[in-house]
């Protein structure tokens, strides 16, 4: 039997012994998302060392690239302020309005740091997306809630939140049934629809990418099969399979920058609700 653990490197062929003689092929699945935890802890594993990873490499540079800034920006100066302006331009200014200067360092980190554990998936030691891990993605989400209400409270007072249940254009006497619409959207619907849709598409995706790599290096392999086709057609198959995944993985690299754009996009527009005269 053939056992893959594909997440945690790049695809590597471990035979195990087996009534089948190592033949046998055990497609991806759901244990591939998991991983032990280190020091006898459950939540110090690799997703978690990823997203430190991330914190570290933004920080890495941000921080020498908004030290001794240049008129003629260095490379690191120009890739760090090609990004902000970027989220600055076409998030922040866009979505939020007058006032998201105050918005716009907070909107550049969420996007850096989904873009990088969301190219994780792609690259060697890692290969793999951390947030295809809900509960990293559910965290991100809570952050993301609680930075819009804060945001509503600094602009509005605490009559922020009654603002958000009950906006001033609705009639007082069809409060019972706004109010509860507005809950729902507000505290429930929004934050399953920003931790599906990020989660969704790295999981899938993710998973997509180990059905063809895994299984078109197994056929290269085995060389074999049971079926009775010779090994050449195998081993074309194998490799066919392997250069389809190659295609996945760039797919999967624009689909991890819209996602981390999405994202930021959605929070931006969320942190406009919040804190809009009209809210």
């Amino acid at each position: 039997m053939v056992k893959v653990r594909f997440a945690q490197a790049w695809p590597q062929l471990l035979p195990l012994d087996g009534e089948h003689g190592g033949e046998d092929y055990v497609p991806p699945s759901l244990e591939d998302f998991d991983f032990e935890g280190l020091f006898g802890t459950d939540w110090i594993n690799k997703p978690m060392l990823q997203l430190v990873i991330s914190v570290i490499l933004i920080l890495g540079l941000m921080i020498p690239a908004s030290r001794k800034l240049t008129v003629v920006p260095k490379k690191w100066q120009f890739a760090v302020e090609y990004v902000y302006d970027f989220v600055r331009t076409s998030i922040a200014r866009t979505t939020i309005g007058h006032g998201y200067e105050k918005y716009t360092p907070f909107l550049v980190g969420m996007f850096m740091l989904i873009l990088i554990n969301n190219w994780f998936g792609e690259f060697f030691y890692f290969m793999f997306p951390t947030f295809s891990n809900i509960g990293y993605t559910m965290g991100l989400v809570l952050t993301v809630i609680v930075f819009v209400i804060s945001s509503g409270i600094r602009q509005h007072g605490i009559k922020s939140i009654r603002m958000t249940l009950m906006p001033s254009s609705v009639p007082v006497y069809l409060a019972p049934l706004v109010i509860p619409l507005e809950f729902m959207s507000n505290y429930i619907t929004r934050p399953l629809t920003l931790t599906v849709r990020l989660f969704g598409n790295m999981f899938a995706g993710h998973l997509g990418v180990m059905v063809f790599v895994v299984g078109g290096g197994w056929l290269i392999s085995e060389g074999t099969s049971a079926i009775g086709f010779p090994t050449a057609i195998v081993k074309g198959a194998g490799f066919g399979a392997i250069l389809l995944g190659m295609l996945v993985i760039g797919i999967e690299l624009f689909i991890g920058f819209m996602q981390a754009y999405l994202f930021t996009l959605l929070t931006a527009n969320y942190i406009s609700q919040a804190v809009s005269e009209g809210h």
